[in-house]
């Protein structure tokens, strides 16, 4: 793929649309797999990243989750939230639900 992205909200920074039916609270991940386009075509479909249509994109699959397992070739780079690091080859990427305390000051 162009693109292969998890995502559990629906934007990426800058208003970037990725994922338009993502839910942080769903118990599910959204799989985004973006299949090769030309410059033309993805200079012309760029607008939909930006009004939540990216979905309608015949190149664009999304499916929703709660495990996926990427194997690669070789270990490699990814980011994970923006931030570049490297990775082995066989990723395991899935929900952990509850997993995160949140605390909020009181009012």
């Amino acid at each position: 793929p162009m693109l292969l992205s998890f995502a559990n909200l629906p934007e990426f920074g800058v208003h970037a649309t990725i994922a338009p039916n993502a839910k942080p609270d769903d118990g599910l991940i959204d799989l985004c797999i973006l299949q090769p386009v030309s410059l033309t075509r993805a200079i012309v479909h760029l607008p939909k990243l930006f009004t939540g249509q990216i979905d309608r994109l015949p190149e664009m699959e999304i499916y929703q989750v709660e495990k996926a397992e990427i194997l690669r070739d070789s270990e490699g780079p990814i980011h994970t939230d923006g931030d570049p690091h490297m990775e082995s080859a066989r990723l395991t990427i899935e929900v952990l639900p509850k997993a995160l305390t949140i605390a909020v000051p009181g009012q």
